[in-house]
């Protein structure tokens, strides 16, 4: 080799941004040539490695990693005679660099691997990049894992990438059931009324096709055990540098209590209305009644000697007497009538009126009491308090055609703040009076207006549909609630939630 070329060698290798070496295959690595980029490396002068006159690049290597290192290249000879590596060095002014090593063994005419040759960089950069997404992605997944909206990261062809925790819990899935199966197929399959749902026109899969982010209001998903939920979703595209779909990240809530809570408030707002509406009615109503009543008993008086006459007028006042009633019926609804109310023992109460709901029932009907010995005392009105009952047991006969088994029930309840909010009422003691019966039961979609005046499930001209109104208004105005639950052919229960007295006052709220 000319002088020209070993020049041309020796600028080619001060170029390169890493060192290359040969040194001896020993425990110290002890360096016999090293290029000018050492120092850049290390630290250290070429004069101070080769040799090991100042330092062994062994001793260079961070502790931790010694142990690496050894197998590393150990297992590269033994293998083909090749090896790469990363792993750290402490330089000659203690700064910590990560480097990547290529080596190459050397073998002597005895095939005796005497010694190595290779190429050592600084990759530093790299490495406390990759760190840096490294810590980032695990922040992510943290995050991730922590929303309480459940995550779908799905790929160019719907399948599962990504489950977060909220998601799993939600649809009553373990993540890895989940993934890599087609989410269209796993969670929404099918629309709320039993329908199969078209992967065409799911929202997903249109922008998974244009890559347009689509917001959803109300859809349903289904759990594992096939029960479906109410959710609302937000689907959006990803994409790569070329700005193509590659997928689409769902984010989406259970909406099923938020829905829940709008209906009350629909319901609420509708009975609120009614109430207004039937008050002012029957206050105008009342009116006339009284004069009509007022008239009516006056020319029935005076007929008193006309036998052919009076009787006309003895059913004006009737007739007149149950327009009466029905007003109170609504004003009850609309809880503006007068109430007198007293200091009661329900239990007592029962006892006495038991006989007369049995004959008012029937024989083929069996009454049943069920009283709590320990029984609050609450502050109502009797009167009314009879009336509802009586209601409630006329409404039990019908719907068990006058034979079966009616239930009246008496406990004490200490509502919590969550309870008390549930009910529509304030949290505290209160006393719960439930009417059951056998009877034929009424549909789910009925339920919500049972107690809407005017509102029957009887055969036309068997029920005014005032008496559950009249209930529930009695009971609201108490301070109390009313709720209902029926299972078709099985049987209906009305449950009266009154505030209890403690001792010698009502029960602290």
């Amino acid at each position: 080799m000319n002088g020209d070329s070993i020049t041309d060698v020796r600028g080619f290798l001060a170029n390169l941004p890493g060192m290359v070496y040969r040194c001896r295959n020993d425990a110290y690595w002890t360096m016999l040539f090293v290029s000018e980029a050492v120092e850049r490396l290390t630290g250290y002068r070429a004069e101070e490695l080769l040799g090991n006159r100042t330092v062994a690049y062994a001793d260079l290597v961070f502790p931790d990693d010694v142990a690496l290192v050894n197998e590393k290249v150990r297992g590269g000879l033994e293998k083909g005679g090749h090896f790469n590596l990363e792993y750290r060095i402490r330089r000659a002014d203690g700064e910590i660099r990560w480097v990547w090593e290529q080596g190459n063994a050397l073998p002597n005419r005895n095939g005796d691997i005497s010694l190595l040759e290779g190429y050592i960089t600084d990759i530093t950069k790299r490495k406390t990049a990759e760190l840096r997404l490294s810590q980032m992605q695990r922040q992510s997944a943290v995050i991730l894992q922590s929303v309480t909206e459940g995550i779908h990261g799905i790929d160019r062809e719907g399948r599962l990438m990504f489950v977060n925790a909220a998601a799993s819990r939600m649809l009553g899935y373990a993540s890895e059931e989940m993934l890599g199966k087609q989410s269209h197929a796993l969670v929404h399959h099918h629309r709320k009324n039993g329908a199969l749902y078209p992967i065409t026109e799911c929202p997903v899969f249109k922008t998974l096709r244009d890559g347009r982010v689509r917001r959803v209001d109300e859809d349903y998903f289904f759990r594992k055990d096939g029960s479906a939920f109410a959710v609302e979703y937000v689907v959006s595209p990803t994409v790569d540098f070329s700005g193509t779909v590659t997928g689409a990240v769902v984010s989406f809530s259970d909406i099923t209590q938020r829905l829940g809570l709008e209906e009350q408030l629909l319901q609420a707002q509708r009975m609120d209305a009614l109430g207004q509406l039937t008050g002012g009615i029957a206050h105008d109503f009342n009116n006339l009644l009284t004069v009509i009543l007022g008239n009516a008993e006056l020319l029935e008086e005076n007929l008193a000697d006309d036998d052919d006459k009076k009787p006309l007028a003895g059913m004006v006042v009737k007739a007149a007497q149950r327009g009466a009633d029905l007003t109170q019926a609504l004003l009850a609804f609309a809880r503006k009538q007068p109430l007198e109310p007293k200091v009661i023992d329900i239990n007592e109460l029962l006892g006495q009126i038991k006989p007369f709901l049995q004959r008012a029932l029937g024989e083929q009907i069996l009454v049943d009491l069920n009283c709590d010995d320990t029984l609050y005392r609450i502050h109502v009105d009797p009167v009314q308090l009879e009336s509802a009952l009586l209601n409630l047991a006329i409404n039990a006969r019908d719907a068990m055609n006058g034979s079966g088994r009616l239930l009246i029930r008496t406990e004490n309840h200490w509502l919590s703040v969550s309870e008390a909010q549930e009910l529509e009422v304030s949290k505290g003691a209160y006393v719960e009076i439930s009417v059951s019966d056998s009877g034929r039961g009424i549909e789910p979609e009925l339920l919500e207006r049972v107690f809407e005046p005017f509102f029957t499930t009887k055969e036309r001209g068997k029920g005014t549909g005032l008496g559950l109104a009249m209930v529930y208004g009695f009971v609201r105005q108490s301070g109390g609630q009313v709720r209902i639950r029926s299972i078709v052919n099985k049987g209906t229960t009305v449950r009266l939630f009154l505030p209890a007295l403690i001792g010698l006052g009502r029960a602290v709220s």
